[in-house]
């Protein structure tokens, strides 16, 4: 079902419940850059038909959420809504064991929540904004560091090809097609995202529970060594590389195989 949540004066934020009986855990999903939770509808029934409940909202400036888009105004933001979250599948659903599940941007929010807190059971993070496949030069960077400070809510492109989202071209013409989807990221959001990213890459040790990191070889959007290099500072991380695999594997002509990893990986 749709749900609504009033996360705060400037914010109004929408997404998707959808619970099952006797459930073993609750999956908590956090979107990427552009995208928004209805997009995950597929994989909400997935894991309702192996008895997960599924809980999402579309984040700020995404999807029906309120916001300018691609903007964000602080990046703790993030850590704020998936409490808020939590808190509403607490009152529906009680203690239940909880999954965190993030993707790209999702996935590098995923993390940083991961590092300051002990609420999630088990998390899974995919295709993770950890290091960009094409890295933003010297120059941007300084340039977006001063914007950061002078009009942090401008707006530019994010680049993205949808082509390079998924080998499925069924899923690109969706993709394509959707009016929810934007190619917008503010100087605020970019610079964020890139020095949390510089932090995660520096964590050791700061991931307490299991977590599961999956990353497609070939993904031309963000970069799988970015992934490795933070499996390989974290021992309870397991990573699995994906040959051939584009930027979002639950999209992937082989997603059955990666949905079947998940659910053996969690049971």
């Amino acid at each position: 079902m749709e749900i609504k949540l009033n996360f705060s004066e400037k914010h109004e934020l929408h997404g998707i419940y959808q619970p099952v009986s006797d459930a073993k855990a609750a999956i908590i999903m956090v979107h990427g850059l552009g995208e928004h939770i209805s997009r995950y509808k597929e994989m909400a029934d997935f894991f309702n038909s192996r008895n997960y409940s599924f809980t999402g909202l579309d984040l700020p400036g995404h999807g029906h959420s309120s916001g300018r888009r691609g903007h964000i105004d602080n990046f703790e933001q993030y850590n704020n809504i998936i409490s808020a979250i939590i808190d509403f599948v607490r009152v529906r659903e009680g203690d239940i064991s909880l999954v965190l599940y993030g993707h790209s941007l999702g996935g590098a929010v995923a993390l940083n929540y991961l590092a300051g807190a002990n609420v999630i059971d088990k998390a899974i993070v995919t295709s993770p904004w950890l290091k960009l496949a094409v890295s933003p030069s010297s120059f941007k960077i300084f340039l977006a560091g001063i914007m950061n400070s002078l009009l942090p809510s401008l707006l530019q492109s994010s680049g993205l090809d949808p082509e390079d989202i998924s080998s499925d071209k069924d899923v690109v013409e969706k993709y394509d097609a959707d009016p929810l989807v934007h190619n917008k990221i503010s100087v605020r959001l970019f610079s964020s995202a890139t020095a949390n990213a510089r932090k995660l890459l520096e964590m050791r040790e700061d991931i307490k529970i299991p977590l599961l990191l999956m990353h497609g070889a070939d993904d031309r959007i963000t970069s799988a060594e970015g992934s490795s290099v933070f499996a390989a500072r974290n021992s309870r991380t397991e990573l699995k590389i994906w040959e051939k695999g584009l930027h979002e594997l639950h999209n992937e002509v082989f997603r059955d195989e990666v949905l079947d990893y998940i659910i053996k990986w969690l049971e």
